[in-house]
């Protein structure tokens, strides 16, 4: 699938047709190139959507997780936290230091939560560590075709 820049296999048997010698040959190699090149690239858009559905499937349900939370955070919060801060109020706290002691702890619990979320979030971007590692030999393979000459 992949040609020599510059010459095909005709040329190098020495079957060419190609009254024009060179100039010829230098063409067909870049179409040649050009259409590798093309080729190359739909290969790493199908092995990234690959990458994507696998990752997509890993996180589908951390996300389903998140927002189920959400939903039962967001209902039963606010009644758990007034009934912590009256529960501080009858130990003889005054209000506004009971609710400012539970609203803060509340928000160092939601950090903590959000802090788990985002790392696993960050490890499941290993999912794409097969296109990453294939678009680097991709790129490595055209510029060794555009650096290196032509075999003779």
């Amino acid at each position: 699938m992949i040609r020599s820049f510059g010459i095909s296999s005709s040329e190098k048997s020495g079957t060419s047709n190609n009254h024009n010698g060179g100039k010829n040959g230098l063409l067909n190699g870049w179409k040649g190139l050009a259409g590798d090149s093309l080729a190359l690239a739909r290969l790493q858009a199908k092995l990234f959507r690959i990458d994507g559905k696998t990752w997509l499937g890993q996180v589908q349900a951390a996300f389903a997780l998140v927002i189920a939370s959400i939903v039962v955070g967001i209902a039963s919060m606010p009644l758990l936290l007034m009934a912590a801060a009256v529960g501080l109020n009858t130990l003889g706290l005054h209000i506004g230091w009971a609710l400012l002691i539970v609203g803060g702890s509340a928000l160092v619990v939601a950090a903590i939560v959000g802090a788990v979320f985002v790392n696993k979030i960050f490890q499941s971007a290993a999912a794409f560590d097969q296109s990453r590692e294939e678009f680097a030999k991709s790129l490595d393979w055209i510029q060794q075709q555009f650096t290196d000459p032509p075999e003779a």
